[in-house]
């Protein structure tokens, strides 16, 4: 199996908590900043195993509060239970899509 995806996913994530935290641009031009990190735990959580999931989770969040201006490990727990409770109920989420099955 390709690790090329899961690569491409964490460096998504990187890019996203730079993006989220560093761009000021995109930020005044919003009005908030881009929390992309929940949604890419999401495909991350329906794509990938649980430990590709934690790890993403873990990471991404860890480097969100490191760059943000928050508190290191705030945004961990919220983040890693997202990504635990859609992989755990993926089979639910993913019934009645053809390719899933």
């Amino acid at each position: 199996m390709s690790r090329i995806p899961i690569l491409a996913l964490f460096i998504a994530v990187w890019l996203a908590d730079f993006l989220a935290t560093q761009f000021e641009p995109v930020r005044a031009w919003i009005g908030v900043p881009l929390f992309l990190l929940p949604a890419l735990v999401v495909y991350a959580s329906l794509s990938h195993s649980l430990a590709e999931t934690t790890a993403l989770s873990f990471l991404g969040s860890i480097g969100f509060d490191a760059l943000g201006p928050g508190r290191l490990g705030v945004s961990l727990m919220p983040v890693m239970l997202l990504g635990f409770v859609v992989h755990f109920r993926r089979s639910l989420i993913l019934r009645d899509q053809t390719y899933a099955q």
